[in-house]
């Protein structure tokens, strides 16, 4: 294409052939059409990306899949077997009032049990009451005989929180663990262990051999029997997750574990959750050094199957970093290393880094939050840093998170210089790090070179304060050719409307045709509070693919926009290329694109036979040229 204006039939034609001649197979349409050519990945908690190199984000479904609150409206959504309510959440302290108001003796009482809809269901008795009273008792259990008879819950999580008697509870849900092979995950919190209910829960979980994941979280009685107990159960019903987060694992515990897991060959992923700082800014729990040592023998094990090893929350400092270090250095088949909250400072860092350089299995890499809130410390200093990047080039992830850790402005060529050669790295998360405006400004300049991680990157995530204007800019230019970012998470606070224009143009470029059609088709979601402009090009990347989103920039925002100014440059064209044009006009629907009426604003309320209505209306001297 030709920007020039006085080509603007070469323009137009170009445009139209490729866009609107589908029956034919359109001119220059695969290009741009399969210019978004990366596989998605995250971890499962995103749920962004895709396996499928030509399949695109799902918005509506990311945007809507939450939990249910337990009320009145989501209880006759159950009751009426609405696939919307497939995960419901019942929260003691906001649900329990209504819970009350429930006919149990009548058919409400079936409700649960007969939906074949209902996928995921958490009971969470979040109080600060010491006790349930009888009423409370009589409804929790009622709920829970609820599910009894239920086959669709695939996920069942009950948060007792200490109020209720593991006993009782087992001998209610029993028959629903025993007989629903839809079950894939039981999570159980906040109870109190002894060596006659863990019978019972190995009793029904030997009954069940669909489910693949199990937790026993945060509850107290953990002894080292108990525990050898749920180890046994959990390998001879083949469960491949287990979860056991405790406020305070002991070392003997944490030992036996480790001796256990040494005889395990089946266990897939190990989640072993701390607490989260306290108001003074310390842990009131976690595994100690001589727990962490016991636990990293069985990752040094040529017959360890562990490919997940979640140690979030757990200050195992830089002592409890170098065990973990020894265990990993020959370790190939772990994927999965969360390290959040866990404070393990340069030394453990640094040890760490070296135990991991070269590896080409571990996919997923967190040491999100590491900084020790309110003592300004760090998980590393600037050598350290430097010393950290330099051993993990080349390594094989492709989810890096490096949240909420000091990273001076110094550091940031190591670091691009590390990602850089991570050449299977996709989703990199550096919110709330301390760069600088600078620092952002070096980062996204050294990302637009040739063959940079940006070319790879599908989510981005830098919510930040030093976010400015000068930085939004430097992103914009940075993303102009881009086809490989699908989500950019970043902070708005400091924005004005020099970074949004910035932004936006990226998305769409409304100089012509040819600029429109050049621009930014890929980029398509971010959270923050963002202006409905912006949040409207987002959304019309949502689309099919870019061929289609182009089409619709194209209508929008050169012949809709300004009243449909330039829709004089359609006599320009060809006669026979008329029909076609007609066709391009006729796809248009802002509303549907848009899907939320209060974003389109009332001029752009028009349906596609509207703009041909316009063009019509408009050049008179279209229909005096075919009488002549």
């Amino acid at each position: 294409m030709d920007n020039q204006s006085n080509n603007l039939e070469e323009e137009i034609c170009n445009a139209v052939r490729t866009l609107c001649i589908e029956d034919s197979g359109g001119v220059g349409g695969e290009e741009l059409q399969n210019s978004n050519d990366n596989s998605g990945y995250s971890q499962p908690s995103t749920e962004i990306g895709s396996d499928d190199n030509n399949e695109r984000i799902d918005m509506d479904k990311f945007n809507n899949d939450s939990m249910h609150d337990f009320d009145k409206d989501t209880f006759q959504m159950l009751k009426s077997n609405d696939p919307k309510a497939a995960k419901v959440l019942f929260d003691f302290a906001e649900d329990m009032n209504y819970l009350h108001t429930i006919d149990w003796e009548g058919d409400d009482g079936n409700v649960i049990a007969n939906n074949t809809q209902l996928k995921r269901f958490s009971i969470e008795l979040t109080s600060n009451v010491n006790k349930l009273d009888e009423k409370e008792q009589t409804s929790i259990n009622n709920l829970l005989l609820s599910v009894q008879d239920n086959k669709s819950i695939q996920q069942l999580s009950i948060d007792g929180n200490l109020l209720l008697d593991m006993a009782d509870t087992l001998s209610i849900i029993s028959p629903f663990i025993e007989n629903n092979t839809n079950l894939r995950r039981l999570i159980l919190s906040g109870f109190t262990l002894d060596s006659t209910n863990v019978k019972m829960l190995a009793s029904a979980l030997s009954n069940n051999k669909s489910i693949f994941a199990f937790g026993l979280n945060y509850c107290k009685g953990l002894t080292t029997d108990i525990l050898t107990q749920v180890v046994e159960v959990v390998e001879a019903s083949g469960i491949l997750r287990l979860g056991l987060s405790q406020y305070d694992m002991e070392d003997g515990v944490a030992t036996t574990l480790g001796r256990l897991l040494c005889k395990s060959n089946t266990l897939k992923a190990l989640t072993l959750g701390g607490t989260e700082w306290d108001e003074n800014f310390t842990h009131v729990g976690s595994i100690t050094p001589v727990g962490m040592a016991a636990i990293s023998m069985y990752l040094s094990l040529e017959n360890s199957s562990l490919e997940e090893l979640e140690l979030r929350d757990n200050h195992i400092g830089a002592e409890g970093a170098w065990y973990l270090a020894n265990g990993l250095v020959n370790n190939t088949t772990l994927k999965v290393l969360d390290l959040s909250n866990s404070d393990v400072r340069t030394t453990g860092g640094i040890a760490l880094s070296e135990a991991l350089r070269g590896n080409s299995t571990l996919e997923f890499l967190s040491l999100n939050s590491a900084v020790s809130p309110g003592l300004g410390d760090i998980i590393l200093s600037d050598l350290g840093w430097e010393a950290f990047f330099r051993n993990l080039r080349h390594c094989a992830f492709r989810d890096l998170d490096l949240e909420t850790n000091i990273i001076q402005d110094t550091q940031i060529v190591p670091l691009v210089d590390s990602i850089n050669t991570m050449l299977s790295l996709e989703t990199l998360n550096l919110s709330d790090t301390f760069i600088t405006p600078s620092g952002w400004i070096t980062f996204f300049t050294l990302l637009q070179r040739p063959g940079s991680v940006l070319e790879r990157l599908v989510k981005l995530s830098i919510m930040d304060r030093s976010i400015s204007d000068e930085v939004l800019v430097c992103i914009a230019n940075a993303l102009v050719a881009n086809s490989s970012l699908k989500v950019l998470n970043f902070e708005e606070e400091s924005l004005t409307e020099i970074g949004w224009t910035a932004i936006e143009c990226t998305l769409c470029n409304k100089s012509s045709i040819d600029t429109i059609y050049d621009s930014n088709h890929t980029l398509m979601y971010g959270e923050g509070l963002y202006p409905n402009s912006f949040y409207r090009l987002l959304k019309l990347n949502w689309g099919a693919d870019n061929t289609e989103v182009a089409r619709q920039k194209i209508i929008q925002y050169h012949f809709l926009e300004g009243n449909g100014s330039n829709m004089h440059e359609i006599i320009k064209m060809d006669l026979e290329m008329m029909p076609h044009v007609i066709g391009f006009f006729a796809s248009y629907d802002m509303l549907t694109i848009c899907g939320n009426e209060s974003l389109v604003p009332p001029v752009e309320k028009v349906a596609g036979l509207e703009l041909i209505y316009r063009l019509t209306r408009g050049m008179p001297s279209l229909f005096e040229r075919q009488r002549e």
